[in-house]
């Protein structure tokens, strides 16, 4: 018999694309919704079809769900973008309705990629028992747009998983780690304060994890967590890329009190006034201990993921050498 296609939206970005190539190397039809600007040749080489267009287009969302059992979305307006909180909110909304209007229509399940910044990732709290504190705009956004799952699609009848995927997720490809490669290679970091800890995740095992989200193992309305199992701390985070890159790293560790009440502080405004700090997410990725809880990932799902978070990142340094960006 033979199997349904499913539909990726936000094919061209950075998972997109490696769950597209993934789905295809498993024999499993893909339709890929990109922008018609965006490059789609080797999502087309390995056998996709490519449609393009808007996916908060609700006409052509239900053409292209036609006949599939899952849709992956993961087409969404990001952090890099620096809109306002109310555009963040209209189109992110508008993706998300323009989704579930065709998952409804074509009886397809929704796998809908959130973020782990909806959450404040300290001390590590398992998805379901943590409140919602989202402390930027992009992250206020993916919180409503959770809610409005949960609030208005769940009672139409709609078939949803919620993804909260890691921050600055690595592996080949990841080109966001550039400037923290080239500053290492170029002995830019030469002070770190302390405390800091990353809980990111290798491309690799984001797919499939996404993959394991769209089962029956899974059911309507739960949140999973993406990301390694264990956080790694700065220090050890930016030791892998030195050591792959083969230059010294020994930066002077500092007290990371500052940094900390700085994000904190950034935490408040921005809870009470929608702004957000100049640097307050930089002050904390560099002290903050980020840590997310996956053991329901893991117990449900069988969620295993192969890669650490250093792993991840000698992975990205290895494929930016590769590619001649370092």
């Amino acid at each position: 018999m033979t199997q349904p296609p499913v539909l990726v939206t936000g094919a061209a970005g950075f998972i997109g694309r490696q769950l597209v190539l993934d789905l295809r190397g498993s024999g499993i039809p893909v339709r890929a919704l990109l922008r018609p600007h965006h490059d789609g040749q080797d999502l087309e080489a390995a056998g996709a079809e490519i449609l393009r267009g808007d996916a908060a287009d609700r006409i052509l969302l239900r053409e292209a769900s036609a006949n599939c059992n899952v849709i992956y979305h993961l087409a969404a307006a990001r952090g890099q973008k620096k809109l306002s909180q109310a555009e963040y909110c209209e189109q992110n909304t508008r993706l998300q309705d323009a989704v579930a209007e065709a998952a409804l229509t074509n009886a397809a399940r929704v796998i809908a990629a959130s973020t782990v910044a909806t959450m404040r990732g300290h001390p590590p709290l398992a998805a379901a028992d943590a409140p919602p504190r989202p402390v930027s705009r992009y992250a206020l956004s993916r919180s409503q747009n959770e809610q409005q799952l949960h609030e208005t699609w769940k009672d139409q009848g709609l078939d949803y998983r919620i993804v909260r995927i890691a921050e600055r997720v690595a592996g080949p490809g990841a080109r966001d780690w550039g400037r923290i490669i080239r500053g290492i290679q170029n002995g830019r970091y030469k002070i770190l304060p302390s405390g800091g800890a990353i809980h990111s995740c290798d491309v690799a095992d984001i797919v499939a994890g996404l993959r394991l989200c769209a089962s029956d193992a899974a059911s309507t309305g739960e949140t999973f967590m993406l990301t390694a199992r264990e956080p790694a701390s700065i220090l050890d985070a930016f030791g892998s890329i030195a050591r792959e890159l083969g230059v010294p790293f020994e930066p002077k560790i500092v007290p990371g009190a500052p940094a900390r009440a700085y994000k904190r502080l950034g935490d408040v405004v921005f809870s009470h006034f929608k702004w957000e700090l100049p640097y307050a997410f930089t002050a904390g990725f560099f002290s903050w201990p980020s840590h997310y809880d996956t053991a329901l990932t893991s117990e449900r799902l069988g969620f295993v993921p192969r890669y650490t978070v250093c792993d991840a990142l000698r992975r990205t340094t290895s494929w930016m050498r590769a590619e001649g960006r370092v």
